[in-house]
């Protein structure tokens, strides 16, 4: 009469040693975990492949005027060559950097 052994589907890893060896175990182990870093590498190099990184500098026109917005003035160009250089950014509400001449 032969005997057949079934694995409870509620096994506890541990008792999966009485069927596979350590060696068997840590082998299958480590290709799991080589698997999961490939898999990470795949999906990073896919969601990064198009990017591009925001430019570092930002290129901003000569004022026209001396209240433009989104420009740089520079005093030594324009009006009467004695006022301040300064950058500003947005619209009525700007942001004004005011430079060292």
């Amino acid at each position: 009469m032969t005997t057949t052994r079934f694995i409870a589907t509620d096994a506890h890893p541990t008792d999966l040693q009485d069927h596979y060896s350590a060696r068997e175990v840590v082998k299958v182990a480590i290709a799991s975990t080589c698997a999961g870093i490939v898999l990470m590498g795949l999906i990073t190099l896919a969601l990064t492949a198009n990017y591009t990184p925001a430019p570092s500098t930002m290129t901003l026109p000569e004022c026209a005027t001396e209240d433009s917005y989104n420009c740089i003035w520079d005093a030594e160009k324009h009006g009467n060559g004695e006022g301040r250089s300064f950058i500003t950014i947005g619209d009525e509400d700007n942001f004004t950097i005011y430079l060292q001449n």
